[in-house]
């Protein structure tokens, strides 16, 4: 319960925020039809982060930069 009233309240604020902007800062789906287009969305920038990650990862080797 108080997590919830943490996001509520940090997504006012958030809102509050970009009112002056043009593009709104958070997207929302409310339609039920649109939560696997978002879903794909999602999953596809997680794999293109993974990929540049692994990318980077090897470039990184190949100009032997230390490895952490």
């Amino acid at each position: 319960m108080i997590f919830s009233n943490l996001i509520v309240n940090s997504v006012t604020w958030v809102s509050s925020l970009s009112s002056g902007l043009r593009f709104p800062v958070l997207a929302t789906a409310t339609e039920s039809e649109y939560a696997p287009i978002v879903l794909t969305g999602v999953l596809l920038s997680l794999v293109v982060i993974y990929l540049a990650s692994k990318l980077g990862g090897e470039l990184s080797k190949m100009m032997d930069f230390p490895q952490y």
